[in-house]
Protein backbone atom coordinates (compact mmCIF):
# COMPACT_ATOMS: atom_id res chain seq x y z
CA UNK A 1 0.00 0.00 0.00
CA UNK A 2 1.03 3.11 -0.62
CA UNK A 3 2.08 6.32 1.93
CA UNK A 4 -0.58 8.22 0.92
CA UNK A 5 -3.47 5.86 0.97
CA UNK A 6 -1.73 3.97 4.30
CA UNK A 7 -1.95 7.27 6.09
CA UNK A 8 -5.20 8.10 5.13
CA UNK A 9 -6.41 4.57 6.28
CA UNK A 10 -4.42 5.15 9.43
CA UNK A 11 -6.65 8.53 9.93
CA UNK A 12 -10.21 6.55 9.15
CA UNK A 13 -9.00 3.83 11.32
CA UNK A 14 -7.91 5.97 14.87
CA UNK A 15 -11.45 7.58 14.13
CA UNK A 16 -13.28 4.26 14.05
CA UNK A 17 -11.75 3.37 17.18
CA UNK A 18 -12.39 6.79 18.80
CA UNK A 19 -15.90 6.62 17.75
CA UNK A 20 -16.44 3.24 19.73
CA UNK A 21 -13.53 2.06 21.73
CA UNK A 22 -15.76 -1.07 21.91
CA UNK A 23 -14.62 -2.38 18.66
CA UNK A 24 -12.82 -5.43 18.50
CA UNK A 25 -12.52 -4.59 14.30
CA UNK A 26 -11.40 -1.12 14.85
CA UNK A 27 -8.67 -2.19 16.54
CA UNK A 28 -7.71 -4.88 14.99
CA UNK A 29 -7.68 -2.49 11.59
CA UNK A 30 -5.66 0.12 13.29
CA UNK A 31 -2.99 -2.48 14.30
CA UNK A 32 -3.49 -3.88 10.25
CA UNK A 33 -2.20 0.02 9.32
CA UNK A 34 0.11 0.73 12.14
CA UNK A 35 2.09 -2.66 11.33
CA UNK A 36 2.09 -1.71 7.13
CA UNK A 37 4.09 1.75 8.62
CA UNK A 38 6.26 0.28 10.63
CA UNK A 39 4.97 1.00 13.76
CA UNK A 40 4.83 -2.44 15.29
CA UNK A 41 5.01 -1.50 19.24
CA UNK A 42 1.82 0.48 18.55
CA UNK A 43 0.17 -2.34 16.48
CA UNK A 44 1.40 -5.09 19.41
CA UNK A 45 -1.16 -2.67 21.67
CA UNK A 46 -3.97 -2.39 19.07
CA UNK A 47 -4.26 -6.16 18.27
CA UNK A 48 -3.91 -6.98 22.32
CA UNK A 49 -6.92 -4.32 22.73
CA UNK A 50 -8.98 -6.51 19.73
CA UNK A 51 -9.43 -10.15 22.06
CA UNK A 52 -10.07 -8.46 25.54
CA UNK A 53 -13.25 -7.73 23.31
CA UNK A 54 -13.98 -10.84 22.00
CA UNK A 55 -12.07 -13.00 22.92
CA UNK A 56 -12.91 -15.60 20.28
CA UNK A 57 -11.43 -12.73 17.85
CA UNK A 58 -9.12 -14.94 15.63
CA UNK A 59 -8.01 -12.35 13.12
CA UNK A 60 -6.53 -10.27 16.50
CA UNK A 61 -4.95 -13.29 17.93
CA UNK A 62 -3.37 -14.53 14.51
CA UNK A 63 -2.04 -10.76 13.67
CA UNK A 64 -0.30 -10.63 17.46
CA UNK A 65 1.37 -13.28 17.07
CA UNK A 66 3.22 -12.04 13.31
CA UNK A 67 3.96 -8.83 15.08
CA UNK A 68 5.42 -10.18 18.22
CA UNK A 69 7.10 -13.00 15.58
CA UNK A 70 8.89 -9.93 14.25
CA UNK A 71 9.60 -7.94 17.33
CA UNK A 72 11.32 -11.27 18.47
CA UNK A 73 8.94 -11.77 21.40
CA UNK A 74 8.99 -15.83 20.22
CA UNK A 75 7.22 -17.27 23.37
CA UNK A 76 4.40 -14.96 23.03
CA UNK A 77 4.22 -15.55 19.47
CA UNK A 78 3.72 -18.62 19.64
CA UNK A 79 1.15 -18.58 22.26
CA UNK A 80 -0.77 -15.77 20.27
CA UNK A 81 -0.65 -18.60 17.48
CA UNK A 82 -2.04 -21.08 19.46
CA UNK A 83 -5.00 -19.05 20.74
CA UNK A 84 -5.47 -18.56 16.70
CA UNK A 85 -5.48 -21.86 16.39
CA UNK A 86 -7.77 -23.16 19.12
CA UNK A 87 -10.50 -20.44 17.89
CA UNK A 88 -9.92 -21.59 14.20
CA UNK A 89 -11.40 -19.38 11.46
Amino acid sequence: METGRTNKALTANEKAVELDNQDEVAYNNLGVTLKELGRLEEAEINYRKAPTLKSNFSHAHNNLGATLKELDKLEESAISYKKKISIGT
